[in-house]
């Protein structure tokens, strides 16, 4: 199995047009809401790129419950009640591969094909029956391949924002048990530990995929904060901006709070953050390297 990126994480949403509003008045592009073929699910979802990687958050809304409940969509039903970040989508070459490699692991999976509206294909999902990852997780195969999905995007400006994010940095999961969750990521994934950092009573191992990084954060001694957490995906996702400052600013202008710029966790950062309240769930934290 080759896993190629991080590809994007789903946010559960009772009202997709109303939360995409809340994005698109901090200067996102947001797809206009689209509701999958034969499906009960409707997204929309904003994608920041690079030359070969693009990541994106989706929306996720659910437009017939009837239809969920024949699909058996109550986890995503439930995430729509409780709120904050459902699951990690890792993109990979090939989701048949996928699923053969992990059941030669002793893990079941479910496979299912999403289409647009007009019911051309998007790409096929595979859905692992496993907690060992540390939070929920899911892969996805693209109709096409990668480059030319990156290009259609390019060419139809959905990465033309005026909030200038300029990739992902990382996401990040608690895990009671960092040893046991970094042994699946590497020997079941192939995603060894790349870096480690210690602070404000966090151990975190750091799991690069493509352009992003995965951390899986464990509570460093027994004071730590961590450990009053729920284990699990944290509702964050962290971009990377060229000046904090500006972003910084010009989200206040767009009438969003958010703090001034501190040091951050990671060595030679510093981050700001709007806070999961203004933007239907999910923290947007904004990072800048020295």
């Amino acid at each position: 199995m080759r896993l190629l990126a991080i590809d994007h994480v789903i946010l559960p949403t009772a009202d997709v047009l109303a939360s995409a509003d809340r994005w698109r008045t901090l200067g996102l592009r947001m797809t206009e809401p689209m509701r999958h073929a034969g499906s009960s699910t409707e997204n929309s979802v904003f994608f920041v790129g690079g030359a070969t990687t693009e990541f994106y958050v989706e929306l996720l809304g659910v437009h017939d419950p009837v239809l969920a409940a024949a699909e058996d969509r109550q986890d995503l039903m439930r995430a729509i009640d409780d709120g904050g970040l459902f699951r990690v989508m890792l993109q990979v070459e090939s989701a048949g591969d996928a699923a053969a490699h992990l059941a030669s692991h002793g893990i079941d999976t479910s496979s299912r094909d999403v289409q647009r509206s007009d019911g051309s294909p998007i790409g096929r999902v595979v859905e692992p029956q496993t907690s060992a990852a540390g939070c929920s997780l899911a892969f996805i195969e693209y109709e096409g391949g990668p480059v030319a999905r990156i290009d259609r995007h390019r060419e139809g400006g959905l990465f033309d924002h005026a909030l200038p994010l300029q990739r992902l940095d990382h996401l990040a999961a608690i895990t009671f048990d960092p040893d046991a969750t970094c042994g699946f990521w590497a020997d079941v994934l192939g995603v060894p530990v790349t870096g480690r950092a210690n602070g404000r009573g966090m151990d975190i191992r750091q799991l690069r995929i493509g352009d992003a990084t995965m951390e899986l954060i464990g509570p460093d001694g027994a004071d730590s904060p961590i450990a009053t957490r729920s284990e699990g995906l944290i509702s964050m996702a962290a971009f990377e901006v060229e000046d904090l400052d500006a972003v910084v600013e010009s989200v206040r202008a767009r009438g969003y709070s958010v703090p001034d710029s501190a040091p951050g966790v990671l060595p030679g950062s510093r981050t700001a953050t709007v806070g999961a309240d203004q933007l239907g769930g999910l923290t947007l934290q904004l990072i800048q390297f020295a």
